[in-house]
């Protein structure tokens, strides 16, 4: 029983449970707080006066007398809600009981306070004050009191009630979205040295791999793909390798028959960056440059 009376009391709306702002300042007026602040003001003003060698003492002592002073306050205001308390344990009962005798058993600011913080639902307040009632004073009013009861059990038969325990207060309930389908980028697959090698010999201006050892499928991929330090040291080889030993071939990065060695140097230059100035070369293919 006293358990359920304190819960009672825990959701009363009335229940003092905080010190009004006149309260907290009447802890000042109190006999024994105006002593200590008047000890803390005559701390201060001799901790001014002092010497420069004893400051720190009587400042050390002025701290000191503050911090008793706020945990005398503290304890003043503790006092004070606890009396305040206990007279609403007191007093409270009696307004109830009158309140009761009335014909009224839970009033409305109690209601809409039990309605916030869910310990009853609305079906189950109208019910309780449906039922719990007095009597009329009359049999019409009896009659009519029954009638309102035997309705309001009737309405309740059809609420679902939950589990049998103590709500918290209620809090906003997270609020479950479909997932959103976003469309994932398509991962490209890592580019293969050779891919890198092609792309290099056709987009650059100036490439340093030679676009002939890169589409012959017979040497190994590192001589197929090796680029040179500078653009000249790639002409050097292009001489070298490619046209002192000319002979017909395709180029299978642009799918064109090159025939004549004026065909390869100029493919070379035009297609794929390859620039050749020996005056050997420019004998041969005048025409070109």
């Amino acid at each position: 029983m006293d358990m359920l009376c304190s819960m009672s009391r825990s959701i009363d709306p009335r229940r003092p449970w905080k010190l009004t702002t006149q309260e907290s300042r009447s802890i000042n007026d109190l006999p024994r707080i105006k002593i200590l602040q008047a000890n803390m003001v005559a701390l201060k003003d001799i901790r001014d006066k002092a010497a420069a060698e004893h400051y720190e003492i009587w400042d050390d002592r002025l701290r000191e007398a503050q911090r008793h002073l706020l945990n005398e306050k503290q304890r003043a205001k503790s006092q004070l809600k606890r009396h305040k308390l206990d007279k609403y344990n007191r007093e409270q009962p009696v307004i109830d009981s009158e309140r009761q005798l009335s014909g009224k058993v839970v009033d409305e600011e109690v209601k809409s306070a039990l309605e916030r913080t869910e310990y009853m639902s609305p079906e189950q307040l109208q019910l309780i004050d449906a039922i719990l009632t007095l009597p009329g004073r009359s049999w019409e009013a009896e009659q009519q009191r029954r009638i309102n009861a035997i309705n309001k059990v009737t309405m309740y038969c059809g609420v679902e009630e939950g589990s049998l325990c103590f709500r918290s207060p209620a809090q906003p309930r997270p609020t479950i979205r479909a997932p959103i389908s976003v469309e994932q980028p398509l991962i490209q697959p890592p580019e293969l040295p050779v891919q890198q090698a092609i792309r290099k010999v056709m987009k650059e201006k100036r490439p340093k791999i030679c676009f002939l050892c890169l589409q012959n499928s017979k040497l190994p991929v590192p001589q197929r793909i090796h680029s040179f330090k500078r653009p000249g040291e790639l002409t050097k080889h292009f001489e070298r390798k490619h046209l002192r030993k000319f002979q017909r071939l395709t180029c299978k990065h642009c799918h064109i028959a090159i025939d004549t060695l004026a065909d390869l140097l100029n493919h070379a230059e035009f297609s794929h960056g390859t620039v050749t100035r020996n005056p050997k070369y420019r004998k041969l293919c005048g025409r070109l440059y």
